[in-house]
């Protein structure tokens, strides 16, 4: 946890600008994600200001360029298709959209989204090898308030949620009807197993 306030700090003190390149950014959202700096991660992503993904987007970018600043350099020296800087979509899976594998070949699921209410709604869907996994995710500034859930056959998802399990409830019933095994709690979280199919979770 020190070391994730270090790189906060770092990149507040960077105007919440990042300044990594092609080793850095693929790891960068994550690694502040996982000290507890969810929100910052978030904030990076949604910069709109240079350098940034926003920056990309905001003049006109509608695929990802090989430089931050690729509509300021010598054009034969850029790609305005280049995957390095894009590897940030890893992120959006696993975090925004809640899609993680836990085990070989998503046998096991981890879903576990970050929830901010500047960005309310997300949907994903990711075609694995033992079929499409998707989620729905929409909330308001409250918190996480939905969560739509595809789990393919022979998978079994781990879903953490925030708040009690008293809270939430699976198809409009308790939520305990459908899990798989006790569930358990961690500080202001809880998290679920469920098989597959497809799920609704409602926060009351």
């Amino acid at each position: 946890m020190h070391a994730g306030a270090r790189l906060a700090a770092n990149v507040e003190r960077r105007g919440n600008l990042l300044s990594t390149g092609f080793l850095g950014t693929p790891c960068l959202l994550d690694a502040l994600a996982d000290a507890g700096q969810q929100r910052l991660a978030i904030t990076l992503l949604l910069q709109t200001r240079y350098p940034s993904w926003g920056y990309m987007i905001d003049h006109g970018a509608t695929t990802m360029w090989e430089r931050w600043n690729g509509n300021a350099v010598d054009q034969s020296m850029n790609s305005f298709n280049h995957y390095a800087l894009g590897a940030v979509v890893g992120f959006m899976y696993r975090r925004l959209g809640g899609i993680d594998e836990a085990a070989p070949g998503f046998r096991r699921i981890k879903v576990e989204p970050i929830f901010d209410a500047r960005i309310p709604r997300v949907r994903a869907h990711y075609d694995s090898c033992l079929g499409p996994i998707t989620t729905g995710i929409e909330g308001d500034a409250h918190g996480l308030a939905r969560l739509g859930l595809g789990i393919p056959a022979n998978s079994v998802a781990a879903v953490r949620l925030p708040g009690r399990a008293l809270q939430w409830r699976v198809d409009g019933r308790p939520l305990r009807t459908a899990v798989l095994r006790p569930m358990t709690s961690q500080a202001g979280a809880f998290t679920a197993e469920l098989g597959s199919g497809s799920y609704e979770l409602t926060r009351d």
